[in-house]
């Protein structure tokens, strides 16, 4: 995929059921089982270390968060004057595999080339994310901006913008307006949803690309 610079500002702000085997027929031991999962779980580290050379070779400051918690690991660090160091990277990594998955940092990305910004759509009604959807990428192609979208863990919305600059006016803006009443599910009860705007470095975005289903997440596909 090519990167398209966009323009220098931008102002405008998706065994049958039932049936079950006798006893008899499992093959498979404790050990072997055990080995399988063991299998898999290499399968995917190797997966998500090949994903964050990649990320990192194309210019992306990645960080690894807490899949739990989504609680990122500033590496020692300070929000704002992290900078992804690969081998660092690796190196926490392969300490807890299964207890880690990647993000993004908004703003200036390694090396000074580009700034990502992101959108996320936290909005749980179909009708409502279908609307903003149509507006957002209808903007953004308006104005010859190149974006990626990302559909999240619970089916919300991510986008991802690729900028060579972001303006003072963007970076002041946190959450985006939305005209009609939206909502979003918060411990099983429905409440107002929101559309967060991420532009400063101080704050980063987790990519669900590569964790949860077998798509290349964006920052792997990118060619400057």
């Amino acid at each position: 995929m090519s990167y398209r610079p966009p323009p220098r500002q931008v102002e405008e702000i998706k065994l049958e059921e039932g049936i079950s085997l006798p006893q008899i027929t499992e093959t498979k031991s404790p050990t072997n089982r055990i080995r399988s999962f063991l299998t898999i779980s290499n399968d995917k580290t190797q997966k998500i270390v090949k994903i964050i050379e990649e990320s990192y070779k194309n210019g992306f400051n990645i960080i690894l968060h807490d899949i739990n918690s989504k609680k990122p690991n500033w590496l020692g660090m300070t929000a704002s004057s992290y900078k992804a160091d690969l081998q660092t990277l690796l190196n926490e990594y392969i300490k807890n595999p299964l207890g880690y998955g990647y993000g993004v940092v908004v703003g200036e990305q390694l090396g000074g080339k580009f700034y990502l910004v992101a959108i996320d759509i936290d909005i749980d009604n179909e009708e409502c994310k279908e609307r903003i959807s149509r507006e957002v990428e209808t903007l953004l192609t308006k104005h010859a901006i190149h974006y990626y979208k990302e559909l999240t863990k619970t089916n919300r919305i991510h986008y991802y913008i690729l900028l060579d600059q972001v303006t003072e006016q963007i970076e002041s803006i946190s959450k985006l307006p939305y005209p009609e009443p939206c909502f979003k599910y918060k411990d099983g009860k429905k409440i107002p949803g929101e559309i967060e705007l991420f532009t400063k470095k101080n704050k980063f975005i987790i990519v669900y690309d590569g964790i949860i289903n077998n798509k290349e997440p964006f920052t792997t596909t990118l060619t400057l």
